[in-house]
């Protein structure tokens, strides 16, 4: 049985969004397993052998809690296990490449917006606020994805730009110094970047990127101009769908199962993630997990497929940030199956001590 309980040891008896997921032992990735939202403060499931489990529960007044677990069937006694969840504080974030615009579909937003309030998050960093249909579901302007995020409780908002696939940032506190930036790639590469925004808010410097899915050149010089800027500052997220691979994966994965079971007939690439990790940032997941967890292909059954998926979507932490992290996952429930083409990453950080 699983508790859910306060600081006291009572039962938190509002909604709790509860995950639990298995790990393949193949893959030493997740995969789920129970999805539900608990109002009880209990939940009770039953395992017949051996298993590595992960437990996240996420509620709006408490801090969000991920917990790894070995559990052994027992025929005596039901084990129960305590996930201890501390009054709400600090910040949470959230990344997600919300595929063309929520696909360019009202219903699509109106989904998004119930879901999200689940999680509740304080500022969320977008990729693919595509604009380039001519209806009333393009988002154009700072006032258009303002007008937007007011339906999830966020009074700030800013859009890269008004063509392509454009990054932006909403935030239920003020967004300050907003620098939109494009490189100039076309020359070098042939090809142009999505470009970022770099901002401020609430003591962090922000940086919502998308690279290039063309180019791994386009996808290196924006990456390198990314770590520059992060790196020059203490509390640095660095968010988004970064169409690359990273090492730190391949360790996490046994038997060689990183190299071979990719999508696409694709070669793993690590230069562009490497201008990241050499400039010092630190990637949250590996901060929270000791498994593997794909963002990409969302509508793939990742319990019994026999591949891995990709993991394209990342959050970078400054080292000075990254102690300030106590929880980040990826959100594989769902809904998020069926919203986009990509998983959403969801963190947070402890500021407020």
């Amino acid at each position: 049985m699983i508790r859910l309980v306060d600081s006291n040891g009572q039962l938190i008896r509002e909604n709790v969004s509860l995950t639990v997921s298995s790990i393949r032992t193949d893959f030493n990735s997740v995969a789920p397993f129970i999805e539900r939202t608990e109002t009880s403060g209990s939940y009770t499931f039953s395992i017949y052998m051996t298993s590595r489990m992960v437990v996240s529960a996420v509620a709006p007044n408490y801090n969000p809690v991920r917990k790894e677990l070995l559990l052994e069937p027992s025929s005596e006694e039901n084990i129960t296990i305590d996930i201890v969840m501390h009054p709400r504080s600090g910040l949470r974030l959230m990344g997600y490449n919300v595929q063309d615009g929520w696909k360019h579909s009202e219903l699509q937003i109106e989904n998004f917006t119930n879901w999200v309030k689940k999680y509740d998050p304080d500022i969320i960093l977008f990729c693919e606020l595509n604009n380039n249909v001519q209806d009333e579901t393009a988002i154009r302007t700072d006032e258009e994805l303002l007008a937007l995020s007011k339906q999830w409780g966020h009074d700030y908002a800013t859009i890269l730009k008004d063509w392509g696939y454009p990054t932006g940032i909403t935030s239920r506190y003020e967004i300050t110094d907003i620098e939109k930036v494009q490189l100039n790639t076309q020359p070098e590469t042939g090809y142009r970047v999505h470009g970022f925004i770099q901002a401020k808010c609430e003591g962090l410097d922000l940086f919502a990127a998308h690279l290039s899915s063309q180019d791994k050149r386009t996808r290196e010089i924006e990456a390198e101009e990314i770590a520059r800027r992060a790196s020059l500052v203490s509390y640095a997220v660095v968010s988004g769908d970064m169409n690359t691979d990273s090492r730190i994966d391949e360790s996490f994965v046994p038997n060689g199962y990183f190299q071979s079971n990719h999508w696409y007939e694709r070669v793993n690439e690590y230069s562009v993630m490497d201008k990241f990790l050499d400039a010092g940032l630190k990637d949250a997941f590996w901060l929270a997990s000791t498994t593997y967890k794909a963002s990409f292909p969302a509508d793939r059954d990742y319990a019994t497929l026999d591949q891995l998926g990709l993991r394209l979507d990342y959050m970078l932490l400054t080292p000075a940030l990254a102690p300030r992290c106590d929880f980040f996952d990826i959100l594989n429930v769902s809904y998020t199956r069926t919203g986009s083409d990509h998983f959403p990453t969801f963190m947070h950080l402890e500021l407020n001590d």
